[in-house]
């Protein structure tokens, strides 16, 4: 019975962490859009807090399993659940699933994140290198309103 509502805990002190990680998570796509510098590393500070907060769950959980004996992944997870078979089973399994939903939504959020970050990333990469001349494959208007892909022509800035 001690070691079912020692999991419990566990679980649910890293669902805790794990829906406040989603927040940030949102609110750092919102701060990505609006490209504000200044919010987006407060946001990590406290993405990097809430990280903090996750890691020794899941060790507990990885030890939980290694003293019993069992892998230290899903199936292994799911053999330590029948093992407990106790009254507080049910609620382990659900808050089980729920934690692996806001874990995988977790997921999918950082990388849309990672993604609006590369874009941001590849459009600066490309206005500079337009502004530097540096780039071939972009085709620039002349004075005459004819393309031009001649960059040594077209440098708008030097470093």
């Amino acid at each position: 019975m001690a070691e079912s509502q020692y999991l419990l805990d566990l679980m649910r002190s890293e669902m805790a962490a794990a829906g406040r990680l989603l927040d940030l998570l949102h609110e750092e796509e919102r701060v990505l859009a609006q490209r504000d510098t200044a919010a987006l590393e407060a946001l990590t500070t406290r993405k990097r807090a809430c990280l903090a907060e996750l890691e020794p769950c899941a060790a507990a959980r990885l030890r939980l399993l290694n003293e019993a004996g069992l892998s230290p992944d899903r199936a292994g997870f799911e053999a330590l659940l029948e093992r407990i078979g106790t009254q507080q089973l049910t609620q382990i399994r659900l808050t089980w699933d729920k934690l692996r939903v806001v874990l995988v939504a977790c997921q999918e959020q950082n990388l849309r994140n990672g993604q609006v970050l590369e874009a941001g990333r590849r459009f600066a990469d490309d206005a500079l290198s337009v502004l530097l001349g540096t780039r071939d494959d972009i085709k620039l208007y002349g004075r005459d309103g004819s393309t031009n892909q001649t960059r040594a022509n077209h440098t708008y800035a030097k470093v």
